[in-house]
């Protein structure tokens, strides 16, 4: 990857699961070119990051797949993460509806008078 600083991208956090980071870099990818499309944006490739390793600074937004076998994270990667969303950095956390033993249930839809 090039230097990050020189154009803005999407991130995403590094799992280790090839399928699964390549699942997340795919759909980055799929949205940044949307918005390129879309807008005056300029996205580059998005770009897979290790919180507390890496510079978040440079990413406007994380997506951060949290899976089951996941470890907790330690305190130098909850100061880059708190560092990230206390100067405007967004997370996205997607949690495959682990913990809630079933998929997120839908609003209901319009009811009509009568």
């Amino acid at each position: 990857m090039a230097d990050p600083a020189l154009a803005t991208r999407l991130a995403y956090v590094a799992t280790g699961d090839a399928p699964l980071d390549e699942t997340q870099r795919m759909g980055l990818l799929g949205l940044s070119d949307f918005i390129n499309r879309r807008s005056a944006a300029a996205l580059a490739d998005p770009a897979a990051v290790v919180p507390g390793s890496d510079d978040l600074s440079l990413f406007p937004l994380l997506y951060w797949v949290v899976t089951a076998e996941a470890p907790q994270p330690d305190g130098q990667t909850v100061a880059a993460l708190n560092a990230f969303m206390r100067n405007g950095g967004i997370i996205l956390f997607d949690t495959r509806d682990e913990g809630s033993g079933k998929a997120s249930p839908r609003a209901p839809g319009p009811r009509s008078a009568g």
